[in-house]
């Protein structure tokens, strides 16, 4: 993926103004697969990262949507 959808800003995940994030869930050796990871701009992200950057939107509605990997949109 060229597009870059977040970036790190003094130690804190922040997304850009599209307010779009893509990327892919991957296997999480440290949780044994119970969590996946997340994949966005070829760096892994825990969930725990990325529910700080959304916490930003608290009271906001979003959109998620999963589909093959060999598709892109």
């Amino acid at each position: 993926m060229t597009r870059h959808h977040i970036v790190e800003e003094d130690g804190r995940l922040t997304g850009y103004d599209d307010l779009m994030v893509r990327g892919r869930f991957a296997w999480d050796d440290k949780t044994e697969g119970e969590q996946p990871l997340l994949v966005v701009d070829g760096k892994t992200v825990t969930w725990e990262g990325f529910g700080r950057m959304l916490s930003t939107f608290e009271g906001w509605q979003f959109k998620i949507e999963i589909y093959d990997r060999s598709e892109e949109r």
